[in-house]
């Protein structure tokens, strides 16, 4: 490979991370929830699909990592598709959130009811068997 085409591709290497930190600071200032970069970032990872971060989220000595990522496809839209784009994302991830909640709390109060439902009869018996 020619010396030429090596600094071509550092070059469009070099542009394209560039690019896709001012698109992490976007994301960052539309869900800081999600795409929180606050600590830092220590890696970022390129895939046809997807764009992986790992930040750091040390906190008083604690070594801790924060891990997310989002579609390649989010490098090439406007401010406004990307707003879109995350506004739509956040609701699927605010409701599969919900919907695991509700799960747990529906679990939670069912095994009550069976432990209701289980004392009741063992009173019950308790009861019929004195008389």
């Amino acid at each position: 490979m020619k010396a030429e085409k090596i600094q071509q591709i550092i070059d469009d290497y070099n542009a394209l991370e560039d690019h896709t930190l001012k698109v992490i600071d976007k994301l960052g200032m539309l869900d800081s929830k999600m795409y929180s970069t606050k600590r830092g970032i220590d890696n970022i990872t390129f895939d046809k699909k997807e764009i992986g971060v790992e930040c750091d989220y040390s906190w008083g000595g604690d070594i801790d990592r924060h891990y997310f990522s989002f579609p390649t496809s989010f490098l090439s839209m406007t401010d406004k598709q990307l707003e879109k784009a995350v506004v739509v994302e956040k609701e699927k991830r605010e409701e599969e959130e919900r919907k695991k909640k509700e799960q747990i709390e529906k679990e939670i109060r069912l095994k009550q009811e069976q432990q209701e439902r289980l004392q009741y009869e063992r009173l019950k018996k308790k009861y019929e068997n004195s008389n």
